[in-house]
């Protein structure tokens, strides 16, 4: 796992994954909750 991060935040786009993926997602309360409800 460690190496795994490492690889990741060595990356010159640490935001995004080998695919193009995002590696972070930012989410608002409301859209978190609505996961719940």
């Amino acid at each position: 796992m460690e190496t795994l991060v490492g690889q990741l935040f060595a990356c010159e786009q640490p935001n995004y994954g080998l695919a193009g993926n995002k590696t972070f997602i930012k989410l608002g309360p409301d859209r978190l909750r609505s996961f719940f409800s």
